[in-house]
């Protein structure tokens, strides 16, 4: 067979099978695979003020790499954790979103970007970086290369049965407490 014949044949089965797919119902938000559940330390490789491509809206767009391999619990009846290590999930990537469309969500936001504290415990933004939009943007950097624990999780949505995952910044105190350092 031909060069020419076999790269047509190629081309015919390419889009043969583009002909089945409805670019429409591709969510580009959820074209990853989903760390599994369980508590990640991780470094802030970026957080930027940005619009959401799906509603148009500001939002911070939150990018952490796992910094060494996750760890897993298991509670038993008695409510005794058992700690385990989730492996090769070093290095891969969490995404965080935060919507910034009402009191609620923004609360959320700078009540996450506090738990970012030094070895003293002070969190390494102050409340003034919260007092407008154009210091906000530019505190954010400020955290590039800091390190913090992320708890993900999933959960069942009761309406349309779908599971999800959710996470959850930890501060160095709560990560203590809960025995995932010393």
């Amino acid at each position: 067979m031909s060069e020419d014949k076999e790269l047509k044949e190629l081309y015919s089965n390419v889009n043969s099978i583009l002909k089945k797919i409805n670019v429409k119902d591709i969510d580009p938000e959820k074209d990853f695979d989903k760390n599994p559940d369980g508590y990640y330390l991780t470094e802030v490789v970026s957080l930027e003020v940005c619009t959401s491509k799906k509603s148009g809206n500001l939002q911070v767009a939150g990018q952490f790499k796992i910094v060494e391999n996750g760890i897993g619990v298991n509670v038993d009846d008695d409510g005794e954790q058992d700690f385990f290590e989730l492996k090769n999930t070093k290095g891969k990537t969490i995404f965080k979103y935060y919507p910034m469309t009402d009191e609620s969500q923004v609360t959320k936001l700078i009540k996450d970007m506090l738990k970012f504290t030094d070895e003293d415990g002070k969190s390494i933004l102050d409340e003034e970086y919260f007092s407008d939009i154009e210091i906000m943007k530019e505190a954010l950097s400020i955290l590039t290369e800091e390190r913090i624990y992320i708890h993900l999780y999933s959960y069942t949505n009761k309406t349309t049965k779908e599971t999800n995952q959710n996470s959850n910044l930890i501060t160095w105190k709560r990560a203590s407490d809960i025995g995932l350092i010393d």
